[in-house]
This record gives C-alpha cells, structure tokens and sequence, in this order.
C-alpha cells in the first residue's frame, strides 16, 4: 500500500480499488456482449429487409 496511510485507510483503498476492477471488467464484458447483440440485431433487421427473412447464411 501507499506510504502514509493507515491500517484502516490502508483496507479502504485496497477495497476499492479491487472493486473498482471487478466493476471494469463487468463493464467491458456487458458492453462486448451488448455490442455483438447489437450488431446481430441490425444485420438480422438488414437482412429481412434484403431477403424478407433472417437469414445468416446469405450475406450482402
């Protein structure tokens, strides 16, 4: 831990810290999955709109 802290401090930031970390990478990961769904959704809406179906063997 930083120098200049105390014990209690010292646990506090440490928490934080480690949460902070958990909280990013939950991000990240809702994020990447929001994305991908996203994207699905859009070339799905694409495609019907081409094929007059979902269809994602054929492409543009």
């Amino acid at each position: 831990c930083e120098e200049g802290f105390s014990g209690f401090l010292c646990d506090i930031n440490n928490n934080i810290k480690a949460n902070t970390s958990i909280l990013g990478i939950s991000l990240i990961v809702f994020c990447f999955f929001l994305f991908v769904t996203l994207v699905g959704v859009l070339c799905c809406g694409c495609q019907k709109v081409r094929y007059n179906r979902c269809d994602n063997s054929k492409h543009f």
